[in-house]
């Protein structure tokens, strides 16, 4: 039951995730980073109203831990503390397709704030799309 709670969070948050951008309607400009944020700390708190065990782990938002969206700024205490990790698909492969190394640009800006990430005490967990053995291997090693 706790891995389909996990789960359900995880479709929502990478949902509203795509969903963000820089303006919003009419010409509006909101804060849609902090917006996000909000919303996983108030799932945070309600989720651990009713199960205190249960981790919350936004998927592919690394870059709302902080507020400018830029690896080199300060995180966000308040959301670093509502959250238990992050998680990141396509980190070493698949960025762009299946079985292919991630691009090095993407891969060291998504390296930093994975390193920002365990900096914080969050945990990373990691998935790559890769089949041939060399590049499975290679990730279990660049993952490790």
């Amino acid at each position: 039951m706790k891995y389909q709670r996990l789960f359900g969070f995880t479709v929502v948050l990478s949902s509203i995730l795509i969903l963000s951008c820089q303006s919003g309607w009419d010409g509006e400009t909101r804060d849609f980073r902090q917006d996000m944020r909000d919303f996983v700390q108030r799932i945070s708190t309600y989720s651990h109203a009713q199960d205190s065990d249960l981790i919350i782990i936004p998927q592919n938002g690394h870059s709302i831990l902080i507020d400018s969206g830029l690896s080199s700024s300060s995180p966000d205490p308040d959301y670093i503390a509502a959250i238990d990790g992050v998680g990141r698909e396509d980190l070493f492969y698949s960025y762009n397709r299946d079985d292919e190394a991630t691009p090095s640009d993407e891969l060291s800006d998504m390296l930093a704030f994975m390193t920002l990430a365990v900096a914080n005490g969050l945990q990373v967990l990691t998935t790559d799309y890769c089949s041939t053995f060399i590049n499975v291997e290679d990730s279990y090693s660049q993952n490790a």
